[in-house]
């Protein structure tokens, strides 16, 4: 399948660009591979390169809290996204069994939105646009 066009043999969009190729998502495949593909990064490019991560909210928190402690070894900057974001309970258990730094927001409209995040200290980045913060 190609990503936006359903079915379009010359992967292409309205637009005439390429559009990137869609595959089946295999969470068990990408739980085993990215601990690695950081461990190649951090061997290229050593340990002062800050590597961040976003696990596009596909996790369940269980799921979550074993690729950050996988990622422990490799010092990340943060791990963004790594459950989905209506469930700010789920960053509960993440936190308890990872020191990997985790970073969440793109999806919230407000300050509020994060409160509960930060007063629990349950991520330790907010990620939002400056405009949903009155400036």
């Amino acid at each position: 399948a190609v990503y936006g066009v359903g079915g379009a043999e010359a992967g292409t969009g309205p637009d005439g660009h390429p559009r990137p190729l869609v595959e089946d998502w295999d969470t068990a495949a990408y739980l085993r591979h990215l601990p690695s593909v950081v461990e190649a990064v951090r061997a290229e490019f050593g340990a002062e390169l800050p590597l961040l991560h976003d696990a596009h909210h596909r996790l369940t928190p269980i799921q979550a809290a074993r690729l950050g402690r996988d990622l422990e070894p490799y010092r990340m900057f943060w791990l963004e996204d790594c459950t989905p974001a209506e469930n700010q309970e789920a960053l509960k258990l993440v936190r308890q069994h990872t020191t990997t730094p985790l970073a969440i927001g793109e999806v919230f409209n407000s300050p509020h939105d994060y409160q509960y995040l930060v007063t629990n200290q349950l991520i330790d980045y907010v990620r939002s646009a400056v405009t949903h913060f009155g400036g």
